[in-house]
């Protein structure tokens, strides 16, 4: 389970590989759902991140929302195929960081009180540095994609373990969103 080197070159073990990219499939697979939902809701946490840019003046929240839903169905295809795992850890950890960035901004203009946009349902997410934290190191795990995988046979139990490893990552990711939206709500009572 560990990273091997192969002529001074760094390598992945398939079953490391293979948990990131099904870790990011379902992430980006969740996001699209999240997002196809409840478009409205969505549309509404887009118009909060745009509060005061022209762009938001200009109606183009369809658009971006559009834009948004595209690249993420991009990503996720990009993920299924083990051909193209370069290209989907590439992207992936763009399009988090972008995440990350517009969050950075809205956060240093003090424009918190809007929701994140990366819950269901009545949860909310208030824009808070950890949530950067939380987008940087997902980034850095989809770019792990990117780095060559150790060619070997994969074995009943290798898949298996991919598949716990893939479930407890997405326990984990689920667990650590809900503390931030605890925080969230206890930062509403106060406020």
């Amino acid at each position: 389970f560990s990273l091997l080197t192969r002529k001074g070159q760094m390598s992945l073990d398939p079953i490391i590989l293979l948990t990131l990219r099904a870790s990011v499939t379902l992430l980006f697979a969740s996001a699209i759902a999240h997002k196809l939902w409840n478009a409205a809701e969505f549309q509404q946490t887009l118009r909060g991140y745009l509060q005061g840019f022209s762009a938001n003046e200009r109606g183009l929240q369809k658009p971006l929302f559009l834009m948004i839903v595209v690249l993420e169905f991009i990503v996720l295809g990009l993920c299924l195929f083990p051909s193209t795992h370069i290209a989907a850890g590439l992207l992936a950890s763009g399009v988090l960081l972008v995440y990350a960035a517009v969050m950075a901004v809205n956060l240093l203009r003090r424009n918190v009180l809007i929701d994140c946009g990366c819950s269901w349902g009545k949860s909310r997410h208030m824009l808070h540095p950890a949530l950067l934290v939380r987008n940087v190191m997902l980034a850095l795990a989809a770019l792990a994609i990117t780095l060559p995988v150790n060619d070997r046979e994969l074995f009943t139990l290798d898949v298996i373990s991919v598949v716990f490893a893939t479930v407890t990552a997405a326990v984990l990711y689920t667990a650590g969103n809900k503390i931030l939206s605890l925080g969230f709500t206890e930062r509403m009572k106060i406020a």
